[in-house]
Order: structure tokens, then C-alpha cells, then sequence
């Protein structure tokens, strides 16, 4: 393939992939502090970096004077910037934007990135303000065989940029991987990707970008051809954050996605669910079992008070019998709407004629009302104090 072809392909689709570190880098963060510049301030100090940067800069933002999804100038000419090819020489001295920066992401001293700090401001701006994708599997592949690399069930992080067409007949295409020869591709489900067609130098295609810090599972491989193998990926949330937000309020996975992710570490959650389901399940015994109580509650004070007050007659010569009642409130279970009726129980206790009694006697119309069984005394929930006085003097309990 010679050099002007491959200025007319997405190399992107084919870049990066053998060079990812074998171990877990330091998540991406930092940048986030620097301010929002334009693409010229935020790319000063990558000028003695990047060759031929300034020209590729004002082509960019020259072709960005109307940017859709609510973009500035600037934000959607720093995706351009990025998808522009200019320089396709493996010398790492040379090389696009893209190769750079991508190249700079893998590195494990992370000092190395401070002076990217106002492009990733700018850049990852502008792609946290597009719309997420919603889940697709997306293709992305390369002329080698990595499937040793990629056993199923191994857990990998892509920390470039990672650009993905959602068309596997464009890798299938002898302008990419054709169809001859030792090929990997990889099958991802992706769920954070952005579509940046509309702010890129490709607009023919549907590119899908996935951002630095990708968690990826391997699901399964294929080898439908001896020199063709097909690696599927399914892109997860990692445990701890790997690329900080660029700014406040930014979402860089959809909140449905957060939302299946929850409740596998959610375990105290779970536990609160089982306990009330169990408590549900055992609602009726714990009705039965205040019910229960209470009365018991009531014997052993009606027994109490009726051994004193035997007591005290034995030591008086002038008694009369009058009738108190003790009130064991009502029990109010709010959530399962459980009622203990209003409980009375009467005992007898010697009368002087003090300001009590007269109290006690008004509330009976002026004389001791006659007595009632505790059985009597347990009744209906809506019922009330007067319904139980007309019952203990033989009426019917009125509604």
C-alpha cells in the first residue's frame, strides 16, 4: 500500500494495539485542573513535540465554523485535530496527533503527560458533550495473531484512544485487512463509545471512539479460517475510576449502565432486603405475638394491684368498693397496620370520697359502673371509652 493511499484510511482501526503495557498504569488524572483554552493555547506546549502542528491546527478549526451537538469551535475542531493523518512515518519522532498522544498514554511515568494536560482539557471536553452511544459491538484489527495474548477470561485496559467501526465489511475491505493473510480482529461491546463522525476528518465513516482507561473482559475467541482469528471483548465499568472526568456533573457512562453495575457490590443492600422479606413473611406471628403480651401484661398487674388492695381493706373499717381502669395503650405496627384494641382492666380499690373518685364517678354519670371481664374489655378497634361504659351496664355497644 503506498503512502497517498494511506492517507485516505482510517489507520486508527489498525493502530495501537501490540504496545498496550502488561501491567495496570496510574489512572489518567490532573488535566482536569487546567482551564478551557482554545485549540492553539491548548496545544503551545506540544508545538516542539509534533511537527507541522500550527498548519494542521488552523485547517482544523477552518473546517469546524459550525459544529453540531452544542460543541464550540474549539472543542469540535480538538476532535478534528485528533483524526487527522499527516504524517504516517513509524519514526516515533513523526508521526500525526494521534500517534503521539496515544503513544504517550501508555507510558508508565505519567509525568510524561503534563504536556498534553491542555489538549486532554479541550479534547475530552468536547467528547464527554457528545451523546453516548448506546451498547453495539464494534470491530477494530490488525495484521498479526494475538490470540495467545487473549485467553477467555482476561481482564486488559486500553489506555489510548481507541477508534472502532461499527461495520466489519470496512475491515473486511483490502484498503484495511482484506480478506487474505494472518488477521485478529477484535469483536467489542462497547457501552461508553461516542460517535464522532460529524467532528471528524472521516466523515464517511461511522467512527466509534472509545476513551483512554477501556476495561475490557475476554469473552471467547474463533478461528473460522487457519490464518483468521476473531477475538470477542465485552467492555466492563473497572472497579476504581481510570480516567478522571474533565469536569463537573461530566458522564463518561451512561447512568443505566451505572445502574447494572451497582448491585453486584451492593451487598448490605441485599441484606437489608432479605430481613425484610423475612419480616413480611412473619408478619402474622408478630401481631399474634403482641396480642399475647399484652394481655399477659395485663394479668399480672390486674393480679398486683388486686393483692394491695386486699391489703388495704384488711386495715380499714369503712370501704367502699369503686371501679379504676388501667389503659394499656394501643399498639400501632405503622408499616402492617396491626391494632391492639384498648385494653381496660378493673380492680377494686377502697374509696375516700377524694377529688379522684368524684372525677372518676363524673366520667360514669355520677355512679360506679358495673363490672366487666377483661375478655369484655377487649373489643372492636373502633370502638371507644363510652361504647365500653354502656356495655359493663348491659347495653349493646353502639357503632
Amino acid at each position: 500500500m503506498d503512502t497517498s493511499s494511506k492517507k485516505n484510511i482510517n489507520q486508527r482501526y489498525l493502530f495501537g494495539i501490540t504496545d498496550e503495557p502488561k501491567q495496570l498504569l496510574e489512572p489518567i488524572s490532573g488535566y482536569v485542573h487546567e482551564p478551557l483554552l482554545s485549540l492553539e493555547e491548548a496545544c503551545e506546549p506540544l508545538l516542539n513535540i509534533i511537527p507541522n502542528l500550527p498548519a494542521h491546527i488552523w485547517i482544523a478549526k477552518e473546517n469546524s465554523k459550525n459544529p453540531s451537538d452544542g460543541l464550540t469551535q474549539d472543542e469540535s475542531a480538538a476532535i478534528r485535530l485528533y483524526t487527522m493523518e499527516w504524517d504516517s512515518s513509524t519514526n516515533k519522532e513523526c508521526g500525526s496527533l494521534y500517534a503521539h498522544l496515544n503513544r504517550t498514554l501508555k507510558e508508565i511515568d505519567r509525568t510524561k503527560l503534563r504536556p498534553w494536560f491542555r489538549y486532554l482539557k479541550l479534547f475530552l471536553t468536547a467528547l464527554a458533550k457528545l451523546p453516548i452511544a448506546p451498547p453495539q459491538t464494534v470491530w477494530r484489527g490488525l495484521h498479526l495473531n494475538l490470540s495467545e495474548d487473549h485467553p477467555p477470561g482476561k481482564k486488559i485496559t486500553w489506555w489510548a484512544f481507541s477508534s472502532c467501526t461499527t461495520s466489519l465489511s470496512v475491515l473486511e475491505s483490502d484498503l484495511y485487512l482484506g480478506k487474505v493473510g494472518t488477521r485478529t480482529l477484535f469483536s467489542i461491546e462497547a457501552i461508553n463509545g461516542r460517535t464522532i463522525r460529524s467532528h471528524s476528518h472521516f466523515t464517511i465513516e461511522d467512527e466509534i471512539l472509545l476513551l483512554p482507561g477501556t476495561y475490557l473482559e475476554v469473552k471467547s475467541q474463533l478461528n473460522p479460517a487457519p490464518d483468521l482469528y476473531i477475538i470477542h471483548l465485552q467492555q466492563k465499568i473497572p472497579p476504581h475510576a481510570l480516567l478522571e472526568p474533565p469536569f463537573e456533573g461530566a458522564q463518561l457512562f451512561s447512568l443505566s449502565e451505572i445502574d447494572q453495575a451497582m448491585p453486584k457490590n451492593n451487598t448490605s443492600q441485599q441484606n437489608n432486603d432479605k430481613s425484610r422479606s423475612w419480616y413480611k413473611n412473619n408478619k402474622l406471628l408478630f401481631g399474634i405475638g403482641a396480642i399475647v403480651a399484652a394481655i399477659i401484661i395485663a394479668v399480672v398487674l390486674g393480679a398486683t394491684l388486686g393483692t394491695q388492695i386486699r391489703r388495704q381493706k384488711k386495715t380499714s373499717s369503712t370501704t367502699t368498693s369503686a371501679s379504676t381502669y388501667f389503659l394499656i395503650t394501643s399498639v400501632l405496627y405503622d408499616e402492617e397496620k396491626y391494632f391492639l384494641s384498648l385494653l381496660l382492666i378493673a380492680t377494686e380499690i377502697p374509696s375516700t370520697h377524694t377529688s379522684t373518685t368524684t372525677a372518676t364517678l363524673s366520667f360514669y354519670g355520677g355512679s360506679p359502673p358495673d363490672p366487666i371481664s377483661i375478655e369484655n374489655a377487649f373489643y372492636a378497634f373502633e370502638r371507644n371509652l363510652f361504647d365500653l361504659n354502656s356495655q359493663r351496664n348491659g347495653e349493646g355497644v353502639g357503632g
